[in-house]
């Protein structure tokens, strides 16, 4: 399936759902990397979370839509019995909780302390479903869990480098293995 019915179909049915007749698509865009993916921009969050219905329900079930943008910070100096289980395992309803104590749309969690650690405090990644709500996190400076403040900061992403379990060298996945 190409941009252009994609497009056409998703503009005439919030025309017809919203009643607004002028309303247009931002921007339809093929991936260069992948021409089968299709991506749909908007204005804002509200936007999106209506195109995405829409596309959902119109396009067909040949087509897979993608879930939503993920912004991810990370917060510091987190009470590790506030996150993590006995068994040292997210805690069951964890996101929940801190959505709730936050006021936000958290997603996920992930711990990054080393979990083995008999430390009290540790660092912990925090997913949210928001743009909104993470520039708002870091511009406070603060995440709330289980009554106590952690310290926000931007998530630093550092890539590991690919090696091969094969022969060991970098540069290559075991895959793509020619010393074997």
């Amino acid at each position: 399936m190409s941009a252009g019915p994609i497009w056409a179909a998703v503009e005439t049915e919030i025309r017809t759902m919203e009643n607004n007749m002028d309303w247009r698509c931002r921007a339809v865009t093929v991936d260069p990397k992948n021409t089968s993916r299709i991506r749909i921009a908007c204005r804002d969050e509200d936007e999106h979370r209506l195109v995405k219905k829409v596309a959902e329900a119109k396009i067909g079930t040949e087509v897979r839509v993608l879930r939503g943008e993920l912004y991810l910070i990370k917060v510091d100096s987190v009470n590790k019995a506030a996150v993590l289980d006995e068994t040292d395992e997210i805690r069951v309803g964890a996101a929940a909780a801190f959505s709730e104590e936050n006021e936000a749309t958290v997603a996920k969690i992930a711990w990054l302390s080393r979990k083995e650690s008999a430390k009290a405090y540790g660092s912990m990644a925090v997913y949210l479903t928001k743009g909104t709500d993470a520039r708002r996190f870091l511009a406070d400076g603060f995440f709330h869990a289980v009554g106590e403040s952690g310290v926000t900061s931007a998530f630093d992403y550092r890539p590991c480098p690919m090696q091969c379990y094969n022969c060991q060298e970098l540069g290559h996945k075991s895959f793509q293995c020619k010393n074997v």
